[in-house]
C-alpha cells in the first residue's frame, strides 16, 4: 500500500443486521466498479493517544490497523468537524502507509500535523494504546446512480464488531458510505436514499469518539 495524503469524506448510517441484509439487495449495488469484486475482511483498529488524551483534543487520531495478515498506520486530522452537525458527514485529512507489523512506524509521519502534535503533548514516548475495535467489514465499490451521475463512485461498507476500552465494551454495527470521485452532494443523495429505503438514521459518532466515550466512563 502506498502513502497517501488526501481528504476522507465519508458519512455513517446505524443499522442492524436486518438492514444490511436489506442492503445486499439494494439496488446501489447493482453497479460495481468495472474489475473491483466486493470484500470481506477481518479489521483490528488499535487507538493511541496520550494518558491525558492530547491528540483527541488536537482532533487528532492516531490509529494502526491490521486487515487480514497486513498493518497499516493512519493519521487522521479533522478539517470539518461534522459530528453532532446534523449533516452527519466527516471530513478529515488522512495519511496511511503500510508497516512491518504492530508497531508504529513515526517517522514516516513527520509531515504531518502528527508530529507537531506528539511535540507538544511530549514525545512519542508519551504514547499509549487505549482501545481497540475488531470488526468484520463487507464492502462495495460501486457507481450507484450510473444515469444521474456516472462518475460519481463511492465505496458502500457493512461494519459489525466491537469496540473494546478496559473493561468495557461497546457493539458496532454501520453502514458506512465514503466519496472516491464526485462529489458531496452525490454522497449526501445516496446516504438520503440508503435511509428512507432502509428507514435507518445516521450514525454522526466516529469509531474513535465511540471508544473515547467509553474510556471516560470506564
Amino acid at each position: 500500500m502506498h502513502s497517501t495524503d488526501g481528504q476522507e469524506i465519508e458519512i455513517k448510517l446505524a443499522c442492524g443486521v436486518s438492514h444490511a441484509m436489506a442492503l445486499r439487495k439494494h439496488v446501489v449495488l447493482e453497479h460495481p466498479v468495472h474489475g473491483v469484486p466486493s470484500t470481506s475482511k477481518k479489521l483490528v483498529n488499535i487507538y493511541f493517544d496520550t494518558a491525558d488524551y492530547a491528540l483527541r483534543r488536537q482532533r487528532i487520531a492516531l490509529r494502526l490497523r491490521r486487515i487480514d495478515r497486513h498493518w497499516v498506520q493512519t493519521v487522521k486530522a479533522s478539517v470539518d468537524d461534522a459530528e453532532g452537525k446534523g449533516d452527519g458527514i466527516s471530513i478529515r485529512r488522512e495519511w496511511e502507509m503500510a508497516v512491518a507489523g504492530q508497531s508504529l512506524e513515526l517517522d514516516k509521519f513527520n509531515d504531518t500535523p502528527l508530529k507537531a502534535a506528539l511535540k507538544a503533548a511530549g514525545g512519542s514516548d508519551a504514547l499509549l494504546p487505549l482501545f481497540r475495535v475488531e470488526f468484520m467489514r463487507d464492502a462495495w465499490l460501486v457507481k450507484p446512480f450510473p444515469r444521474y451521475a456516472p462518475d460519481f463512485i463511492a465505496e458502500i461498507a457493512f461494519d459489525r464488531g466491537r469496540i473494546l476500552a478496559g473493561t468495557r465494551t461497546d457493539r458496532i454495527s454501520e453502514i458506512e458510505i465514503e466519496l472516491k470521485h464526485g462529489h458531496i452532494r452525490e454522497l449526501e443523495y445516496l446516504a438520503h436514499v440508503l435511509m428512507r429505503d432502509l428507514k435507518i438514521k445516521e450514525e454522526p459518532r466516529s469509531k474513535a469518539k465511540r471508544g473515547y466515550t467509553l474510556l471516560k466512563l470506564a
